[in-house]
């Protein structure tokens, strides 16, 4: 299996890309993690509400940024930063991770636990069906826990 569950900060990851769940319509999302990221990455936020404003990013895909170290890979669950994340989008951009990480030219992937805690073990098991196999190597930060670096197999932790 190519995928870690670990607890540590995503934002001291090092990982060729990282990634958070966002809506489609660019919306601001309130939890502390989005904020970080908003202010880590200002011009692929900014770009991406852009895409988003006019209608080119639709809920149950992804984005990415590559103009910054690491990549920055935004997961569209949901359709606006109201509301549940439905399972069917989780699954959508699973199945686009296994697909198209070679196309994207990924080497890596950390991901932010998407959703809320009470959907995780549901999304955990849609995750691991999709991406299980995949070669990607894929960190999952199950709890964002900041200033604590996570093991990590691009930097040759077991």
């Amino acid at each position: 299996m190519t995928i870690r569950f670990v607890r540590g900060d995503i934002l001291l990851s090092r990982a060729p890309a990282i990634g958070i769940d966002v809506n489609a319509r660019g919306q601001h999302e309130d939890h502390p993690l989005a904020v970080a990221f908003a202010d880590r990455f200002p011009a692929a936020f900014s770009a991406f509400r852009k895409q988003a404003r006019a209608g080119n990013i639709q809920a149950g895909s992804w984005w990415i940024w590559r103009e910054s170290t690491p990549w920055l890979a935004l997961l569209v669950m949901r359709q606006s930063s109201a509301g549940a994340t439905p399972l069917r989008h989780v699954e959508a951009i699973a199945q686009r991770i296994a697909q198209d990480w070679q196309q994207e030219s990924l080497r890596g992937l950390a991901l932010a636990r998407p959703g809320d805690p009470a959907d995780w073990p549901a999304f955990r098991d849609i995750l691991l069906y999709w991406l299980g196999n995949c070669p990607l190597n894929i960190v999952i930060y199950e709890e964002q826990t900041p200033g604590v670096r996570a093991a990590e197999p691009w930097d040759g932790a077991p």
